[in-house]
C-alpha cells in the first residue's frame, strides 16, 4: 500500500497579497478609531467604501483557496509513503533506518475552506539526518489512507509523533 502527495516549499505572490488584504479591514478600523472619524466628515464615505471593499476582498481571499481556481502553493515534488520507504522529493528513506517521524496532517482539501496545504512531515533517520517537507492532502479519502499507513508503520515499530 502506498500513497502519493504533492509537496511544496514556496507560496505564490497572490497568497501574500490575500494575507495583507485580509488585515486591511482591521487596520482601517483602527485608523478610524484613532482619528475619531465621524459620519459628518467628508472622508467618511471614502472610508466606508474602502472598508467594505476590504471586507469583500477578505471573504474572497478566504473562499478562493478552497476552489480549484487558484492554488495557494507551488508544487515542487512528491511525497510517497509506502510500506517499506518514504520518498521525499526523490530522496528515498527506508523505514528500517527511520529513527522517528513527526507529522502534522489534519488539513485536507474540502475541510472547511481549506486547500489542504497545512500539512508537515519531518523524518529523522539513524544517521541523525532530518528531512522536512510540506505537503498537500487532496481529499478526505487520501487523509484516511495516510492514517492507515501511519497505523501500519506504528504497528511495525516506527516512532511516530503527531
Amino acid at each position: 500500500m502506498s500513497e502519493v502527495f504533492n509537496t511544496y516549499s514556496r507560496r505564490p505572490t497572490i497568497y501574500y497579497i490575500f494575507n495583507v488584504v485580509m488585515l486591511l479591514p482591521f487596520i482601517l478600523l483602527f485608523i478610524g478609531w484613532k482619528v475619531d472619524l465621524k459620519a459628518s466628515s467628508k472622508y467618511y464615505p471614502y472610508f466606508i467604501a474602502l472598508f467594505v471593499s476590504a471586507l469583500v476582498a477578505t471573504v474572497i481571499g478566504m473562499i478562493l483557496p478552497a476552489t480549484k481556481l487558484v492554488r495557494m502553493y507551488i508544487i515542487d515534488g512528491e511525497l510517497i509513503l509506502s510500506s517499506e520507504a518514504i520518498t521525499i522529493k526523490s530522496q528515498v528513506i527506508a523505514l528500517k533506518t527511520v529513527r522517528k517521524i513527526e507529522i502534522r496532517a489534519s488539513d485536507y482539501k474540502g475541510a472547511r475552506t481549506s486547500d489542504g496545504s497545512g500539512n508537515r512531515i519531518e523524518v529523522a533517520n539513524s544517521d541523525s539526518e532530518i528531512v522536512r517537507c510540506r505537503f498537500v492532502i487532496k481529499s478526505k479519502e487520501q487523509k484516511d489512507k495516510l492514517d492507515s499507513i501511519l497505523k501500519q508503520w506504528e504497528s511495525n515499530g516506527v516512532n511516530i509523533y503527531r
